[in-house]
């Protein structure tokens, strides 16, 4: 009779998430080091290498623009391969941006949010006007009563996690300063009265 040695070489592991959710334009790390086999120095692949930091790496970034799936091999001394697979889906971000027109003190201000939310779902958004008012609603109005500049902050997001922020100086223009001189006079004589208003901003028109 004859006598077969056959050697079973030690499987590897690997823990890895089958499906991520990506942000368009941003990136994520995946892969993981694989456990066991024979050896301690393992050789790592990934088909394909599109938007991929470090495509021989057991980590790498990947920042696909379409979903992708991606097929991971890591390869023992011995010639064994673990393969795996990771699918990134890829999901549309909202891209933040608000209207409003610059005016004078004293007046009410409507804030509109003009965001395109690239075939997304609105979930939240939160407005910051400095340090003197925040809201939580799609087109918050704001009283003015003195001449400023404020930083206005919109933030917005949407019910995948995508998330968008944009910031915008608004100015509130001071409003004059009426003054005048009024001379006396008798009665049936002609007076003169001199303007002596000012502005901060721009010129007097009349």
């Amino acid at each position: 009779t004859d006598t077969v040695h056959y050697r079973v070489h030690p499987e590897m592991e690997i823990n890895l998430n089958h499906h991520v959710n990506l942000c368009a334009g941003d990136s994520v790390i995946i892969g993981s080091v694989a456990q066991g086999g024979t050896g301690r120095l393992k050789t790592y692949s990934w088909q394909p290498n599109y938007e991929l930091s470090r495509p021989t790496g057991p980590l790498t970034y990947a920042g696909p623009d379409t979903t992708t799936t991606y097929y991971y091999a890591s390869t023992d001394d011995v010639g064994c391969v673990l393969r795996y697979s990771v699918l990134l889906e890829v999901k549309g971000k909202p891209s933040a941006s608000i209207s409003f027109k610059d005016t004078c003190a004293q007046s009410v201000v409507q804030f509109t949010n003009t965001t395109d939310y690239n075939k997304t779902t609105p979930d939240s958004i939160s407005w910051h006007f400095g340090n003197i008012f925040s809201s939580q609603q799609n087109n918050p109005s704001l009283f003015i009563d003195s001449g400023q500049s404020i930083l206005v902050s919109f933030y917005v997001r949407s019910t995948d996690g995508c998330w968008d922020t944009t910031s915008v100086n608004f100015t509130a223009w001071p409003l004059p300063e009426v003054n005048y001189t009024l001379n006396n006079s008798c009665a049936f004589d002609t007076t003169q009265l001199l303007a002596s208003s000012t502005i901060k901003n721009g010129t007097v028109s009349h």
